[in-house]
């Protein structure tokens, strides 16, 4: 019910509303009335009132707030600049603003009178003599014969609201003001609180002004109708500048006027409108007094379901101001939320039939678009029950949605049996369970990854409750973006029996190295930390198939401590030799294993060159064994510091000592936590597995991490804010896609909080460490991206690079290009065109043939060179292309940067590196260089022999390149096999 306010003050002819309390900007409720006089702030306290001082709990509050403030990330520089971007000012506008308000007011008072009318004959002439649709949000008046439509000249105009109080904000450069018009109580009788008559009474007083104030054509006004807090029982006006006379004094303004009907605070008494009066009298015996709920007795559903949805972003914004790890005023002030495709989980499109009336029951009420809003709203809290914590939006529950067992009311209680059958229809049968209950119950289909449980509820609900007339579909639903993977999983079990072969097949292995005897010492761990093992690989190994991407599956070893190690380098790797011999040769008699192959990493560093043992399963999957022993660690530190003399440069010691603690260190721990938070968190796998598969086909295989992919996933889950968890693949794929194209790394780390234990110390220091690597490289030419986590606080384990910032650049652009893509597809977007790679911006592309059998490499020569029988897996898991572009990494890596996609290499794209450029003439340059002259310089440079490199290239892959186009030269080379 609209109340008048109950105290105001003049302003230039107006009345300005000035004891309204809190930032609401409607009249709708009373207002506050205004101090007494006898309650005012003593300005002059006596000495009495000085010595009485703060009581203890107030001292006690202050001091909590004091600490709150002290503790919270926002900063006051940062609460001030946002104030001021949001802050009108007041005392520039106000005269533009009252000017506006004077002549919106003229106009209104000069709104000729309106007699009353019958309901359907003042309809009538309202609209023929002008271009305004009564806003009708009920039923038609003309079924009430007796109602009576009347206009007359308002009792006063109001200047209201948060400009009135000076609490507005700007939206767009814009801001709101408020105009309260206080309807005639003459206009109305005793008993209109009953069969909505006071509403029709309203929308038409409120059709009369948008008529008056369209005939007024001198201030060039845009008007539309819209809901005044999304009530459809409140209908206002709002006007605004029209968008070709910028010199109004509206538009000079900047400002948008919402003209608020109210009624006096006296017009029915309080006791009719309380909620448990019933106040529709006329269809008592129709279906709507059954079914219908009046909006005066009650809230709405739509007002039930925005306080929930209220709750749900107070609490999750309350979380991310206790997470320290968020920047918790990016995620509550300047993180844009409302990205449906983003923000929800699940998007349901409900459609009905032109004609078709989908709430019989309701329409009369509240018109077919809410009536069929508020029933479906209904259905769907009844259908999904605990899988959904909010209806509108959709937000469900990540404990409960995936549920494929219902279990209904029992049998003995006939009624809610018949209202569970007659709700579900065929899809209800009774069952009888293991605890000997028998209940009715609802079984959903979790084999097929095309269909989400709730996605099968609410299709269910629509066709059993709307039949013909209604249709559910759900665009971009998972099913568009879990096609795009190599292995559909519509659960988080059918992720894990995807990569049960590969554990069942790892388990095996480390009980039979457990098993051994005939060691020298005893194994200690055993510590997987490969991909593959953590449930994150693109394909899963299966039998029979090779391993993904020509890559084994690692794990490393470390036996028990014993002084009898030596003490150099170099003996320890013939140490560990000796112990993969003696493993290899125990292995080579067990059944479950087909080859055992000793092998040494291929480094231009001795300090790099680790041993390492193959094994191949029965099952075709290639593992990789390799030796853990903490004294290398110790060595190689004692090197760095100088407490060892080594004869190769600090550098190459500095990188052996990274690349250790990256693969005996980091590499086990990010294996076991991840392979944890997949386990809990059911969609994590597939946003991995997804996010790799874009980045393969972005080219970016070689360039970024595994690791680094996977910790930008996770951080969209164990810090999802501003949103909930996502419960999606596709809402959890574009937030961390989003995430990489917003991502300031020049100037912000990454950190994500595996178990939430970091402290605010530990996260300072981790941003001290940031801070020192932009001091120690401000270039960022080998650290660029900063990912940090709490079992990895050093932050360049993944990210470390030799032409990081390059990577990085890239990384984020394509990222960018993806999610601007999405924002202009919206619902209509086509997964599939964020996979499409552009080869346009590389200086040369490397076509490589589609595939390469076992049959071009027959007949080769030379015999010694000829490949074993017993290495065939192996060699079949690397492939022709991977040993080619392993080669060139080796020959040109540090002149040229490549470019791959390892999941489906049909092509390599090459840019020149930038220091390779013109330069002038330096002996002993590490790459082979031709004469070049810009045009006018009497000099001549030097610069890399692009066409030498190329031809070089073209020769190495005879066998697997059909062709070389280099976009520099403007020309296509081609090379044919």
């Amino acid at each position: 019910m609209d109340l008048h306010p109950s105290k105001r003050r003049k302003l230039n002819g107006l009345v300005l509303d000035d004891s309204q309390r809190g930032s609401d900007t409607s009249t709708s409720t009373s207002s506050s009335a205004e101090r007494p006089a006898s309650q005012s702030i003593n300005r002059n306290p006596s000495k009495s009132d000085q010595s009485c001082g703060p009581s203890p709990a107030f001292q006690y509050g202050a001091r909590r707030g004091q600490t709150i403030y002290q503790q919270s990330t926002f900063s006051e520089l940062q609460i001030r600049e946002l104030l001021n971007g949001l802050r009108p000012k007041h005392e520039q506008r106000m005269v533009r603003v009252e000017k506006v308000m004077q002549r919106l007011k003229n106009i209104i008072d000069g709104i000729p009178r309106r007699e009353g009318l019958p309901a359907h004959e003042a309809q009538r002439i309202l609209e023929q003599s002008s271009n305004v649709r009564i806003p009708f949000a009920i039923s038609d008046p003309r079924a009430a014969s007796d109602t009576i439509l009347a206009y007359s000249k308002p009792v006063k105009i109001d200047l209201v609201g948060c400009y009135a109080r000076k609490t507005t904000i700007l939206l767009g450069g814009r801001t709101t003001v408020d105009m309260a018009v206080t309807m005639p109580s003459d206009l109305f009788h005793d008993k209109d609180y009953c069969d909505y008559r006071y509403y029709y009474k309203r929308a038409y007083y409120l059709a009369c002004l948008a008529a008056g104030l369209e005939n007024a054509n001198a201030l060039d006004l845009e008007l539309s109708f819209t809901y005044q807090d999304d009530n459809r029982l409140q209908p206002i006006i709002v006007v605004r500048s029209s968008q070709d006379e910028n010199r109004s004094d509206l538009a000079q303004a900047i400002c948008d006027v919402r003209i608020i009907l109210i009624a006096s605070s006296d017009l029915f008494p309080i006791k009719q409108t309380l909620p448990a009066k019933s106040n529709i009298k006329r269809f008592a015996t129709s279906t709507l007094a059954k079914d219908a709920s009046p909006f005066i007795d009650k809230p709405s559903i739509s007002a039930t379901a925005q306080e929930l949805q209220l709750k749900h972003e107070a609490t999750s914004s309350l979380r991310a101001l206790g997470n320290p790890v968020v920047d918790s005023f990016k995620s509550l002030f300047i993180s844009k939320v409302y990205e449906p495709y983003k923000m929800y989980d699940f998007l349901f499109r409900i459609s009905s039939n032109k004609g078709t009336t989908t709430v019989p029951s309701r329409e009369n009420d509240i018109g077919p678009l809410a009536s069929l809003a508020d029933d479906l709203y209904e259905k769907f809290s009844y259908g999904l029950g605990n899988r959904a914590i909010l209806i509108h939006p959709m937000v469900p529950n990540q404990d409960h949605c995936r549920r494929i067992v219902d279990r209904g009311p029992s049998i003995d209680d006939k009624t809610a049996s018949a209202h569970f059958r007659h709700f579900w229809g065929d899809k209800a049968e009774l069952r009888r369970f293991k605890d000997g209950t028998i209940v009715e119950s609802l079984i959903w289909d979790d084999s097929d990854p095309e269909r989400s449980v709730i996605g099968q509820i609410t299709k269910h609900i629509v066709h059993r409750q709307y039949g013909q007339r209604g249709q559910a579909d759900h665009p971009n639903s998972d099913k568009a973006f879990d096609t795009l993977l190599p292995w559909q999983s519509a659960t988080q079990q059918d992720v894990l029996r995807q990569f049960s072969t590969v554990t069942n097949a790892f388990e095996s292995l480390c009980q039979i190295l457990r098993a051994m005897d005939g060691l020298p010492l005893q194994i200690r761990t055993l510590s997987p930390a490969s991909p593959e093992l953590r449930f994150s690989s693109l394909v899963a190994p299966v039998a029979g198939n090779p391993n993904r991407l020509g890559q084994p599956i690692e794990f490393y070893v470390q036996f028990e401590y014993s002084t009898r190690w030596p003490d150099d380098l170099a003996a320890i790797q013939r140490t560990k030799i000796a112990f993969l011999l003696t493993i290899a040769s125990r292995l080579e008699k067990d059944t479950s294993v087909s080859t055992v192959r000793l092998g040494l990493d291929s480094s231009k560093s001795k300090l790099l060159e680790h041993s390492f043992l193959d094994i191949v399963t029965t099952h075709n999957i290639v593992f990789r064994l390799r030796i853990h022993h903490e004294h290398e660690f110790e060595i190689l530190g004692q090197f760095l510091n100088g407490q060892r003399r080594f004869l190769g440069s600090k550098e190459e010691v500095a990188l052996a000592v990274t690349e250790f603690k990256r693969t005996y260190t980091h590499g086990p721990a990010h294996t076991q936590a991840v392979a944890t938070l997949i386990t809990r968190y059911p969609m994590l796998s597939l946003t991995i597995r997804l996010l790799k598969r874009w980045r393969d086909c972005h080219l970016l295989s070689s360039q970024i991490r595994d690791e680094l992919i996977e910790l930008l996933a996770l951080r969209s889950f164990v810090c999802p804010y501003p949103w909930a968890t996502p419960g999606s693949l596709r809402s959890a794929f574009l937030r961390t896609l989003a995430f990489v194209a917003s991502w300031d790394w020049q100037s912000e780390p990454l950190i994500v909080d595996f178990k939430s234990d970091l402290t605010k110390q530990e996260i300072d220091g981790i941003h001290l460490r940031f801070e020192a690597w932009r001091r120690l490289d401000p270039s960022m030419n080998r650290v660029a991206m900063f990912a940090a986590s709490n079992i990895d606080r050093e932050g360049i384990t993944w990210t470390e690079n030799r032409l990081a910032r390059i990577m990085a650049t890239r990384f984020t652009n394509l990222a960018k290009a993806s999610i601007n893509h999405a924002n202009v597809q919206g619902l209509e977007l086509n997964p599939e065109a964020l996979f499409m790679p552009s080869l346009a911006g590389y200086d040369f592309v490397i076509h490589l043939k589609h595939r390469t059998s076992a049959a071009d490499r027959k007949g080769f020569p030379f015999k010694n060179l000829q490949l074993s029988r017993d290495s065939n897996a192996i060699d079949a898991m690397l492939g022709p292309t991977r040993h080619f572009f392993n080669e060139l990494q080796w020959l040109y890596g540090e002149n040229v940067i490549f470019f791959q996609n390892e999941s489906a290499p049909t092509v390599i794209a090459g840019l020149w590196n930038p220091q390779t450029g013109p330069r002038n003439w330096k002996i002993n340059l590490h790459y082979s260089t031709v004469p070049w002259r810009k045009r006018g310089d009497a000099e001549p440079q030097i610069t890399i022999n692009r066409t030498s490199i190329l031809n070089d290239i073209a020769r190495i892959g005879i066998n697997v390149i059909t062709r070389i186009d280099e976009e520099v030269s403007k020309r296509t080379s081609k090379c044919q096999p």
